[in-house]
């Protein structure tokens, strides 16, 4: 299973978005992809890393697997910005609230490897991708 299918598995059974499967993930897709249309898992990891002190310890905790580690919602708009979160909301038809929330709750399960470490390392541009962009929490 691949990283937006996953994230769209959880957004709407743990989380309880609404609409249809194919919309949240077109949502997601647009939210995590980078300027060239990919997913850019590395990238988020990379603005993570380059975080304030709780967000390295948030997802130090997240990549080595012992915890889920927690984002706020003040870190979720850090990492994506308000306008690509309002866009993100809109697409789903929910408040800023309920789509930041939803964030801080799967964003962690995605990183922590729950999709698999392969969709993870393949997503961030194979085990030197994530490797360069964990270097930098130790």
């Amino acid at each position: 299973m691949d990283v937006i299918q996953m994230g769209t598995q959880l957004l709407m059974q743990k989380v309880g978005m609404p609409g249809n499967a194919d919309q949240v993930s077109r949502a997601l897709k647009q939210l995590l992809s980078g300027k060239d249309g990919r997913i850019d898992m590395a990238g988020l990891i990379e603005r993570m890393t380059n975080g304030d002190g709780t967000v390295q310890k948030a997802i130090s905790s997240m990549l080595s697997g012992s915890g889920a580690g927690g984002l706020n919602a003040g870190q979720i708009l850090g990492l994506f910005g308000n306008e690509k979160v309002m866009t993100f909301a809109a697409q789903l038809g929910v408040n800023e609230k309920v789509a930041v929330d939803g964030l801080s709750t799967v964003l962690p399960q995605l990183i922590s490897g729950s999709g698999g470490v392969s969709s993870l390392l393949e997503s961030a541009g194979g085990l030197g991708g994530l490797l360069g962009s964990a270097k930098k929490l130790f």
